[in-house]
């Protein structure tokens, strides 16, 4: 496939379906919960962002953001990612880089996210390289399927 052709496939709005993380021990866990839901664009000029989201984050107590106390906002951000940037393809590796411009965690701006991609009919499955996180090895697979979330 022509680069032209793959770049043409990830333009667009993609739904989150699945976000699922395996441990090295092979333990399967959510961290963003089983209902997770998010929203993925890719733009013809080679820009994108990503917002994900725990369904399930608690609203702050009197609805001030402002007021909230250090409990309440940690709760409600550690449920929510969310960058954007550019990206580039690399289609001999089959994978994605998103280069981050700017995101919600600090330590991931100027970073590039590499992401195994592949497509399954109007789905674009992502694959998260394996990372380190409290000693243990850490994978994630993320299901999109192409709209608008809803």
């Amino acid at each position: 496939m022509q680069d032209a052709q793959l770049m043409a496939r990830f333009v667009g709005m993609w739904k989150l379906i699945a976000s699922e993380f395996r441990k090295d021990s092979g333990e399967v866990y959510y961290p963003l919960g089983r209902k997770a839901s998010g929203l993925l664009i890719y733009t013809a000029d080679g820009t994108m962002a990503a917002q994900l989201m725990r369904a399930e984050r608690p609203s702050f107590p009197d609805g001030d953001l402002s007021r909230g106390s250090a409990e309440d906002i940690r709760r409600t951000l550690i449920g929510y990612t969310a960058y954007f940037g550019t990206f580039s393809i690399d289609a001999g590796k089959q994978t994605i880089i998103h280069h981050v411009l700017g995101s919600l965690y600090p330590d991931w701006i100027g970073s590039q996210q590499v992401r195994h991609f592949e497509f399954d009919g109007d789905r674009l499955i992502l694959k998260t390289p394996p990372m380190r996180i409290s000693g243990q090895t850490h994978s994630g697979v993320l299901e999109w399927q192409r709209g608008a979330a809803r």
